[in-house]
Protein backbone atom coordinates (compact mmCIF):
# COMPACT_ATOMS: atom_id res chain seq x y z
CA UNK A 1 0.00 0.00 0.00
CA UNK A 2 1.46 3.34 -1.03
CA UNK A 3 2.41 5.69 1.78
CA UNK A 4 1.54 9.38 1.89
CA UNK A 5 4.33 11.38 0.23
CA UNK A 6 6.22 14.19 1.87
CA UNK A 7 4.58 17.20 0.25
CA UNK A 8 6.16 20.02 2.24
CA UNK A 9 4.46 23.29 3.04
CA UNK A 10 0.73 23.93 2.80
CA UNK A 11 1.11 26.28 -0.16
CA UNK A 12 3.11 23.65 -2.05
CA UNK A 13 0.52 21.01 -1.18
CA UNK A 14 -2.33 23.16 -2.51
CA UNK A 15 -0.33 23.99 -5.63
CA UNK A 16 0.39 20.30 -6.33
CA UNK A 17 -3.25 19.35 -5.78
CA UNK A 18 -4.47 22.08 -8.16
CA UNK A 19 -1.95 21.10 -10.82
CA UNK A 20 -2.91 17.45 -10.53
CA UNK A 21 -6.62 18.28 -10.74
CA UNK A 22 -6.04 20.55 -13.71
CA UNK A 23 -4.19 17.87 -15.68
CA UNK A 24 -6.70 15.16 -14.79
CA UNK A 25 -9.68 17.32 -15.68
CA UNK A 26 -7.94 18.31 -18.92
CA UNK A 27 -7.36 14.71 -19.90
CA UNK A 28 -10.86 13.74 -18.77
CA UNK A 29 -12.29 16.34 -21.15
CA UNK A 30 -10.14 15.01 -23.97
CA UNK A 31 -11.23 11.45 -23.14
CA UNK A 32 -14.87 12.58 -23.24
CA UNK A 33 -14.32 14.15 -26.68
CA UNK A 34 -12.79 10.92 -28.00
CA UNK A 35 -15.67 8.93 -26.50
CA UNK A 36 -18.30 11.12 -28.19
CA UNK A 37 -16.42 11.03 -31.49
CA UNK A 38 -16.01 7.24 -31.50
CA UNK A 39 -19.59 6.65 -30.37
CA UNK A 40 -20.93 8.92 -33.10
CA UNK A 41 -18.86 7.16 -35.76
CA UNK A 42 -19.98 3.76 -34.45
CA UNK A 43 -23.66 4.76 -34.62
CA UNK A 44 -23.66 6.64 -37.93
CA UNK A 45 -21.26 4.57 -40.03
CA UNK A 46 -20.98 0.84 -40.57
CA UNK A 47 -17.34 1.09 -41.64
CA UNK A 48 -14.85 0.21 -38.84
CA UNK A 49 -17.79 0.03 -36.40
CA UNK A 50 -16.12 -2.65 -34.27
CA UNK A 51 -12.97 -0.55 -34.00
CA UNK A 52 -14.89 2.53 -32.90
CA UNK A 53 -16.82 0.53 -30.29
CA UNK A 54 -13.48 -0.68 -28.95
CA UNK A 55 -12.24 2.91 -28.79
CA UNK A 56 -15.38 3.91 -26.86
CA UNK A 57 -14.67 1.29 -24.16
CA UNK A 58 -11.00 2.23 -24.06
CA UNK A 59 -11.67 5.96 -23.68
CA UNK A 60 -14.31 5.37 -20.99
CA UNK A 61 -11.91 3.05 -19.14
CA UNK A 62 -9.09 5.57 -19.38
CA UNK A 63 -11.39 8.29 -18.08
CA UNK A 64 -12.44 6.20 -15.07
CA UNK A 65 -8.80 5.36 -14.39
CA UNK A 66 -7.92 9.07 -14.39
CA UNK A 67 -10.77 9.87 -12.00
CA UNK A 68 -9.61 7.24 -9.51
CA UNK A 69 -5.86 7.85 -9.71
CA UNK A 70 -6.33 11.62 -9.67
CA UNK A 71 -7.88 11.65 -6.17
CA UNK A 72 -11.18 12.88 -7.61
CA UNK A 73 -13.11 9.80 -6.49
CA UNK A 74 -13.27 10.80 -2.79
CA UNK A 75 -14.96 14.03 -3.78
CA UNK A 76 -17.55 12.10 -5.79
CA UNK A 77 -18.09 9.50 -3.02
CA UNK A 78 -17.37 11.00 0.42
CA UNK A 79 -17.83 7.72 2.36
CA UNK A 80 -15.27 5.87 0.24
CA UNK A 81 -12.71 3.95 2.33
CA UNK A 82 -9.06 3.31 1.55
CA UNK A 83 -9.83 -0.34 0.75
CA UNK A 84 -12.52 0.77 -1.71
CA UNK A 85 -10.02 3.14 -3.27
CA UNK A 86 -7.61 0.25 -3.86
CA UNK A 87 -10.35 -2.01 -5.17
CA UNK A 88 -11.58 0.60 -7.67
CA UNK A 89 -8.04 1.39 -8.74
CA UNK A 90 -7.33 -2.25 -9.54
CA UNK A 91 -10.73 -2.84 -11.11
CA UNK A 92 -10.19 -0.01 -13.60
CA UNK A 93 -6.64 -1.17 -14.27
CA UNK A 94 -7.64 -4.77 -14.88
CA UNK A 95 -10.67 -3.80 -16.95
CA UNK A 96 -8.64 -1.43 -19.11
CA UNK A 97 -5.96 -4.10 -19.49
CA UNK A 98 -8.50 -6.76 -20.53
CA UNK A 99 -10.18 -4.48 -23.08
CA UNK A 100 -6.81 -3.44 -24.53
CA UNK A 101 -5.57 -7.03 -24.91
CA UNK A 102 -8.88 -8.28 -26.31
CA UNK A 103 -9.02 -5.38 -28.77
CA UNK A 104 -5.70 -6.16 -30.46
CA UNK A 105 -7.33 -8.45 -33.09
CA UNK A 106 -9.65 -5.52 -33.85
CA UNK A 107 -6.85 -2.94 -34.10
CA UNK A 108 -4.50 -5.02 -36.25
CA UNK A 109 -6.74 -7.60 -37.99
CA UNK A 110 -4.11 -8.33 -40.65
CA UNK A 111 -1.72 -9.67 -38.00
CA UNK A 112 -4.30 -12.09 -36.55
CA UNK A 113 -6.08 -13.04 -39.80
CA UNK A 114 -3.60 -15.82 -40.63
CA UNK A 115 -2.87 -16.68 -36.97
CA UNK A 116 -6.04 -18.10 -35.38
CA UNK A 117 -4.16 -19.58 -32.41
CA UNK A 118 -2.63 -16.21 -31.57
CA UNK A 119 -6.08 -14.65 -31.73
CA UNK A 120 -7.48 -17.26 -29.30
CA UNK A 121 -4.56 -16.62 -26.92
CA UNK A 122 -5.26 -12.87 -26.83
CA UNK A 123 -8.95 -13.44 -26.24
CA UNK A 124 -8.12 -15.80 -23.35
CA UNK A 125 -5.73 -13.26 -21.86
CA UNK A 126 -8.42 -10.62 -22.16
CA UNK A 127 -10.76 -12.73 -20.02
CA UNK A 128 -8.23 -13.33 -17.22
CA UNK A 129 -8.26 -9.76 -15.78
CA UNK A 130 -12.05 -9.69 -16.01
CA UNK A 131 -12.20 -13.04 -14.23
CA UNK A 132 -10.03 -11.69 -11.42
CA UNK A 133 -12.41 -8.74 -11.06
CA UNK A 134 -15.34 -11.15 -10.78
CA UNK A 135 -13.51 -13.02 -7.99
CA UNK A 136 -13.16 -9.91 -5.77
CA UNK A 137 -16.01 -10.96 -3.41
CA UNK A 138 -14.22 -14.27 -2.78
CA UNK A 139 -10.74 -12.87 -2.16
CA UNK A 140 -9.28 -10.86 0.69
CA UNK A 141 -7.68 -7.53 -0.09
CA UNK A 142 -4.19 -8.93 0.42
CA UNK A 143 -4.83 -11.96 -1.84
CA UNK A 144 -6.46 -9.76 -4.45
CA UNK A 145 -3.51 -7.31 -4.50
CA UNK A 146 -0.97 -10.11 -4.77
CA UNK A 147 -2.97 -11.67 -7.63
CA UNK A 148 -3.18 -8.32 -9.37
CA UNK A 149 0.58 -7.68 -9.07
CA UNK A 150 1.32 -11.19 -10.30
CA UNK A 151 -1.05 -10.76 -13.24
CA UNK A 152 0.52 -7.41 -14.09
CA UNK A 153 3.97 -8.99 -14.21
CA UNK A 154 2.63 -11.73 -16.48
CA UNK A 155 1.13 -9.17 -18.83
CA UNK A 156 4.30 -7.11 -18.84
CA UNK A 157 6.17 -10.21 -19.97
CA UNK A 158 3.57 -10.92 -22.64
CA UNK A 159 3.67 -7.28 -23.73
CA UNK A 160 7.43 -7.53 -24.21
CA UNK A 161 6.99 -10.59 -26.43
CA UNK A 162 4.15 -8.89 -28.33
CA UNK A 163 6.30 -5.80 -28.84
CA UNK A 164 9.06 -7.92 -30.34
CA UNK A 165 6.50 -9.60 -32.59
CA UNK A 166 5.17 -6.23 -33.78
CA UNK A 167 8.71 -5.00 -34.36
CA UNK A 168 9.32 -7.98 -36.65
CA UNK A 169 6.06 -7.26 -38.51
CA UNK A 170 7.04 -3.61 -38.97
CA UNK A 171 10.49 -4.63 -40.18
CA UNK A 172 8.85 -6.87 -42.80
CA UNK A 173 6.25 -4.30 -43.81
CA UNK A 174 7.35 -0.79 -42.73
CA UNK A 175 3.99 0.76 -43.61
CA UNK A 176 2.08 -1.82 -41.59
CA UNK A 177 1.65 -1.80 -37.78
CA UNK A 178 4.20 0.87 -36.84
CA UNK A 179 1.62 2.92 -34.92
CA UNK A 180 0.56 -0.12 -32.84
CA UNK A 181 4.21 -0.88 -32.17
CA UNK A 182 4.93 2.63 -30.88
CA UNK A 183 1.74 2.63 -28.79
CA UNK A 184 2.51 -0.78 -27.27
CA UNK A 185 6.06 0.30 -26.37
CA UNK A 186 4.76 3.48 -24.71
CA UNK A 187 2.13 1.51 -22.74
CA UNK A 188 4.73 -1.09 -21.73
CA UNK A 189 7.18 1.56 -20.51
CA UNK A 190 4.39 3.40 -18.68
CA UNK A 191 3.20 0.20 -16.98
CA UNK A 192 6.71 -0.71 -15.85
CA UNK A 193 7.26 2.85 -14.61
CA UNK A 194 4.06 2.77 -12.57
CA UNK A 195 4.99 -0.62 -11.15
CA UNK A 196 8.36 0.72 -9.99
CA UNK A 197 6.71 3.81 -8.46
CA UNK A 198 4.05 1.77 -6.61
CA UNK A 199 6.65 -0.80 -5.45
CA UNK A 200 8.72 1.98 -3.85
CA UNK A 201 5.63 3.19 -1.89
CA UNK A 202 5.54 6.48 -3.75
CA UNK A 203 2.41 8.17 -5.08
CA UNK A 204 2.78 9.07 -8.80
CA UNK A 205 2.01 12.62 -9.69
CA UNK A 206 -0.14 11.31 -12.56
CA UNK A 207 -0.36 7.66 -13.57
CA UNK A 208 1.67 7.02 -16.71
CA UNK A 209 -0.28 3.87 -17.61
CA UNK A 210 -3.60 5.75 -17.85
CA UNK A 211 -1.99 8.54 -19.84
CA UNK A 212 -0.32 6.06 -22.22
CA UNK A 213 -3.68 4.36 -22.77
CA UNK A 214 -5.28 7.73 -23.43
CA UNK A 215 -2.67 8.78 -25.97
CA UNK A 216 -2.94 5.39 -27.62
CA UNK A 217 -6.69 5.93 -28.04
CA UNK A 218 -6.20 9.46 -29.38
CA UNK A 219 -3.53 8.31 -31.85
CA UNK A 220 -5.81 5.53 -33.09
CA UNK A 221 -8.72 7.95 -33.46
CA UNK A 222 -6.56 10.41 -35.42
CA UNK A 223 -4.95 7.68 -37.54
CA UNK A 224 -8.14 5.90 -38.52
CA UNK A 225 -10.06 9.17 -38.85
CA UNK A 226 -7.40 10.51 -41.21
CA UNK A 227 -7.40 7.22 -43.10
CA UNK A 228 -11.17 7.36 -43.40
CA UNK A 229 -10.99 10.93 -44.74
CA UNK A 230 -8.40 9.86 -47.31
CA UNK A 231 -10.58 6.92 -48.23
CA UNK A 232 -13.57 9.24 -48.68
CA UNK A 233 -11.51 11.57 -50.88
CA UNK A 234 -10.30 8.63 -52.90
CA UNK A 235 -13.84 7.28 -53.17
CA UNK A 236 -15.14 10.66 -54.32
CA UNK A 237 -12.35 10.92 -56.87
CA UNK A 238 -13.06 7.40 -58.08
CA UNK A 239 -16.78 8.19 -58.24
CA UNK A 240 -16.07 11.32 -60.25
CA UNK A 241 -13.76 9.39 -62.57
CA UNK A 242 -16.36 6.63 -62.84
CA UNK A 243 -19.10 9.12 -63.74
CA UNK A 244 -16.83 10.66 -66.35
CA UNK A 245 -15.96 7.24 -67.75
CA UNK A 246 -19.64 6.27 -67.78
CA UNK A 247 -20.52 9.50 -69.59
CA UNK A 248 -17.76 8.88 -72.15
CA UNK A 249 -18.80 5.26 -72.49
CA UNK A 250 -22.45 6.21 -72.95
CA UNK A 251 -21.41 8.74 -75.58
CA UNK A 252 -19.30 6.15 -77.36
CA UNK A 253 -22.08 3.56 -77.15
CA UNK A 254 -24.58 6.10 -78.48
CA UNK A 255 -22.25 7.04 -81.32
CA UNK A 256 -21.57 3.39 -82.09
CA UNK A 257 -25.30 2.69 -82.03
CA UNK A 258 -25.93 5.50 -84.47
CA UNK A 259 -23.11 4.28 -86.70
CA UNK A 260 -24.50 0.75 -86.58
CA UNK A 261 -27.97 2.02 -87.42
CA UNK A 262 -26.55 3.88 -90.40
CA UNK A 263 -24.58 0.82 -91.50
CA UNK A 264 -27.62 -1.41 -91.04
CA UNK A 265 -29.74 1.04 -93.01
CA UNK A 266 -27.18 1.05 -95.82
CA UNK A 267 -26.95 -2.74 -95.73
CA UNK A 268 -30.73 -3.06 -95.76
CA UNK A 269 -30.92 -0.60 -98.65
CA UNK A 270 -28.18 -2.47 -100.51
CA UNK A 271 -29.93 -5.79 -99.89
CA UNK A 272 -33.24 -4.51 -101.26
CA UNK A 273 -32.07 -2.14 -104.01
CA UNK A 274 -31.10 -2.82 -107.62
CA UNK A 275 -27.67 -1.32 -108.24
CA UNK A 276 -28.20 -0.40 -111.89
CA UNK A 277 -31.61 1.29 -111.78
CA UNK A 278 -31.89 2.31 -108.15
CA UNK A 279 -35.29 0.59 -107.94
CA UNK A 280 -36.16 -2.01 -105.29
CA UNK A 281 -35.03 -5.52 -106.22
CA UNK A 282 -36.87 -8.83 -106.25
CA UNK A 283 -36.43 -9.38 -102.50
CA UNK A 284 -38.02 -6.02 -101.76
CA UNK A 285 -40.82 -6.85 -104.22
CA UNK A 286 -41.62 -10.11 -102.43
CA UNK A 287 -41.80 -8.33 -99.07
CA UNK A 288 -43.99 -5.57 -100.51
CA UNK A 289 -46.49 -7.84 -102.29
CA UNK A 290 -46.83 -9.97 -99.14
CA UNK A 291 -47.47 -6.87 -97.04
CA UNK A 292 -50.03 -5.43 -99.48
CA UNK A 293 -51.80 -8.79 -99.76
CA UNK A 294 -52.14 -8.98 -95.99
CA UNK A 295 -53.52 -5.45 -95.89
CA UNK A 296 -56.01 -6.15 -98.67
CA UNK A 297 -57.15 -9.27 -96.86
CA UNK A 298 -57.72 -7.42 -93.59
CA UNK A 299 -59.39 -4.43 -95.26
CA UNK A 300 -61.41 -5.51 -98.30
CA UNK A 301 -59.91 -3.42 -101.11
CA UNK A 302 -58.64 -4.19 -104.62
CA UNK A 303 -55.01 -4.97 -105.42
CA UNK A 304 -53.37 -5.41 -108.83
CA UNK A 305 -50.02 -6.76 -109.93
CA UNK A 306 -48.44 -5.90 -113.30
CA UNK A 307 -45.40 -7.53 -114.89
CA UNK A 308 -43.52 -5.29 -117.37
CA UNK A 309 -40.98 -6.52 -119.89
CA UNK A 310 -38.88 -4.50 -122.36
CA UNK A 311 -39.49 -5.76 -125.91
CA UNK A 312 -36.63 -7.24 -127.94
CA UNK A 313 -34.11 -6.23 -125.27
CA UNK A 314 -31.66 -9.00 -126.13
CA UNK A 315 -31.32 -7.53 -129.60
CA UNK A 316 -30.57 -4.14 -128.04
CA UNK A 317 -27.58 -5.58 -126.16
CA UNK A 318 -26.41 -7.51 -129.20
CA UNK A 319 -26.74 -4.60 -131.63
CA UNK A 320 -25.83 -1.55 -129.55
CA UNK A 321 -23.83 -3.06 -126.70
CA UNK A 322 -24.44 -3.56 -123.01
CA UNK A 323 -23.61 0.03 -122.07
CA UNK A 324 -26.48 1.29 -124.16
CA UNK A 325 -28.65 -1.51 -122.80
CA UNK A 326 -27.93 -0.29 -119.26
CA UNK A 327 -28.89 3.23 -120.29
CA UNK A 328 -32.19 1.96 -121.69
CA UNK A 329 -32.99 0.13 -118.45
CA UNK A 330 -32.14 3.20 -116.37
CA UNK A 331 -34.40 5.51 -118.40
CA UNK A 332 -37.17 2.91 -118.38
CA UNK A 333 -36.93 2.64 -114.58
CA UNK A 334 -37.07 6.44 -114.32
CA UNK A 335 -40.14 6.54 -116.56
CA UNK A 336 -41.91 3.80 -114.58
CA UNK A 337 -41.24 5.56 -111.30
CA UNK A 338 -42.43 8.97 -112.52
CA UNK A 339 -45.51 7.74 -114.39
CA UNK A 340 -47.22 6.02 -111.44
CA UNK A 341 -48.67 7.11 -108.11
CA UNK A 342 -46.55 7.50 -104.98
CA UNK A 343 -48.48 4.63 -103.44
CA UNK A 344 -47.61 2.31 -106.32
CA UNK A 345 -44.53 0.13 -105.95
CA UNK A 346 -42.09 -0.52 -108.83
CA UNK A 347 -39.24 -3.06 -108.63
CA UNK A 348 -36.78 -4.66 -111.03
CA UNK A 349 -37.21 -8.41 -110.67
CA UNK A 350 -35.11 -9.65 -113.59
CA UNK A 351 -32.82 -8.53 -116.40
CA UNK A 352 -35.37 -6.45 -118.36
CA UNK A 353 -38.40 -7.42 -116.30
CA UNK A 354 -40.15 -5.15 -113.79
CA UNK A 355 -43.05 -5.64 -111.37
CA UNK A 356 -45.60 -3.01 -110.37
CA UNK A 357 -47.83 -3.34 -107.30
CA UNK A 358 -50.94 -1.14 -107.46
CA UNK A 359 -52.72 -1.12 -104.07
CA UNK A 360 -56.30 0.16 -103.95
CA UNK A 361 -56.74 -0.16 -107.73
CA UNK A 362 -59.08 -2.62 -109.43
CA UNK A 363 -58.37 -4.10 -112.85
CA UNK A 364 -60.13 -1.30 -114.75
CA UNK A 365 -58.30 1.52 -112.94
CA UNK A 366 -54.98 -0.27 -113.26
CA UNK A 367 -55.56 -0.81 -116.99
CA UNK A 368 -55.98 2.93 -117.58
CA UNK A 369 -52.73 3.81 -115.84
CA UNK A 370 -50.75 1.01 -117.46
CA UNK A 371 -52.03 1.87 -120.94
CA UNK A 372 -50.77 5.44 -120.50
CA UNK A 373 -47.48 3.96 -119.30
CA UNK A 374 -47.11 1.93 -122.49
CA UNK A 375 -47.74 5.01 -124.59
CA UNK A 376 -45.32 7.11 -122.55
CA UNK A 377 -42.48 4.61 -122.90
CA UNK A 378 -42.81 4.68 -126.71
CA UNK A 379 -42.06 8.42 -126.64
CA UNK A 380 -38.69 7.95 -124.89
CA UNK A 381 -35.68 9.04 -126.95
CA UNK A 382 -32.03 8.16 -126.54
CA UNK A 383 -29.26 10.52 -127.65
CA UNK A 384 -26.80 7.66 -128.18
CA UNK A 385 -29.17 5.99 -130.68
CA UNK A 386 -31.77 8.52 -131.95
CA UNK A 387 -33.37 5.96 -134.23
CA UNK A 388 -34.07 3.47 -131.47
CA UNK A 389 -37.59 3.32 -130.01
CA UNK A 390 -38.36 1.36 -126.87
CA UNK A 391 -41.61 -0.47 -126.22
CA UNK A 392 -42.84 -2.56 -123.30
CA UNK A 393 -45.34 -5.37 -122.86
CA UNK A 394 -47.45 -5.54 -119.70
CA UNK A 395 -49.49 -8.31 -118.13
CA UNK A 396 -51.80 -7.29 -115.28
CA UNK A 397 -53.88 -9.37 -112.83
CA UNK A 398 -56.15 -8.41 -109.94
CA UNK A 399 -55.80 -10.29 -106.68
CA UNK A 400 -58.82 -12.38 -105.81
CA UNK A 401 -59.67 -12.09 -102.12
CA UNK A 402 -61.41 -14.66 -99.88
CA UNK A 403 -64.75 -15.93 -101.16
CA UNK A 404 -67.33 -18.04 -99.30
CA UNK A 405 -67.41 -21.73 -100.15
CA UNK A 406 -70.65 -23.47 -101.00
CA UNK A 407 -72.26 -24.85 -97.82
CA UNK A 408 -72.03 -28.62 -97.62
CA UNK A 409 -73.80 -28.98 -94.28
CA UNK A 410 -76.29 -27.08 -92.24
CA UNK A 411 -73.51 -25.03 -90.69
CA UNK A 412 -72.43 -21.56 -91.76
CA UNK A 413 -70.40 -21.52 -95.00
CA UNK A 414 -66.63 -21.32 -94.50
CA UNK A 415 -64.34 -18.67 -96.01
CA UNK A 416 -61.74 -19.88 -98.50
CA UNK A 417 -58.32 -18.21 -98.18
CA UNK A 418 -57.51 -15.56 -100.77
CA UNK A 419 -55.33 -16.11 -103.80
CA UNK A 420 -51.67 -16.89 -103.14
CA UNK A 421 -48.77 -14.77 -104.31
CA UNK A 422 -47.60 -17.48 -106.69
CA UNK A 423 -51.05 -17.74 -108.27
CA UNK A 424 -51.34 -13.98 -108.72
CA UNK A 425 -47.86 -13.74 -110.21
CA UNK A 426 -48.52 -16.65 -112.53
CA UNK A 427 -51.72 -15.07 -113.88
CA UNK A 428 -49.96 -11.73 -114.48
CA UNK A 429 -47.03 -13.49 -116.16
CA UNK A 430 -49.43 -15.47 -118.37
CA UNK A 431 -51.09 -12.21 -119.41
CA UNK A 432 -47.62 -10.79 -120.23
CA UNK A 433 -46.94 -13.81 -122.41
CA UNK A 434 -50.14 -13.21 -124.33
CA UNK A 435 -49.22 -9.52 -124.80
CA UNK A 436 -45.87 -10.52 -126.30
CA UNK A 437 -47.46 -13.20 -128.46
CA UNK A 438 -50.11 -10.79 -129.79
CA UNK A 439 -47.67 -8.16 -131.04
CA UNK A 440 -45.78 -6.65 -128.05
CA UNK A 441 -45.92 -3.03 -126.97
CA UNK A 442 -49.33 -3.56 -125.43
CA UNK A 443 -51.23 -4.36 -122.22
CA UNK A 444 -52.99 -7.65 -121.53
CA UNK A 445 -55.34 -8.24 -118.58
CA UNK A 446 -55.61 -11.59 -116.80
CA UNK A 447 -58.88 -13.36 -116.09
CA UNK A 448 -60.25 -14.18 -112.64
CA UNK A 449 -58.72 -16.90 -110.55
CA UNK A 450 -60.68 -20.14 -110.12
CA UNK A 451 -61.52 -21.50 -106.63
CA UNK A 452 -62.57 -24.88 -105.41
CA UNK A 453 -63.56 -26.12 -101.99
CA UNK A 454 -60.88 -28.85 -102.10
Amino acid sequence: IAQAPELGKTETLHQNILQRWFLHVLFLGASLVVTIYSLTRALLSSKLRTLHIFMVFMSIGAGLRLIITGNLLPYLAADLTVNHQFYWSWVTFLGLLGVFVGGQPVIVPKVFASRPNLKRLFILMAYLPLLLVCLIPLLSLHTFLLSGHLLRLVYISVAIVYTVFLAIEVWRRPRGQWLQLVGTIVILVAGVSDSVVYASNRDPYIEAFAMAMFFFIVSQAIYFGWGHIRLLDRTQNLSSDLRELNANLEGQVLQRTRDLEKVNARLELAATTDVLTGLPNRRAFELEIEKEMGRAQRNPEPLCLAIVDADWFKLVNDRYGHDFGDTVLQQLAHCLRDSLRKTDFVARIGGEEFAIVLPGADLQAAAGRLAKLCAGVKELSFSQQPSYRLSISIGCAQWQGPVPAAPSTGLEPQQLAGESIDSLYKRADTALYRAKKDGRGRLELAGSASYSSD
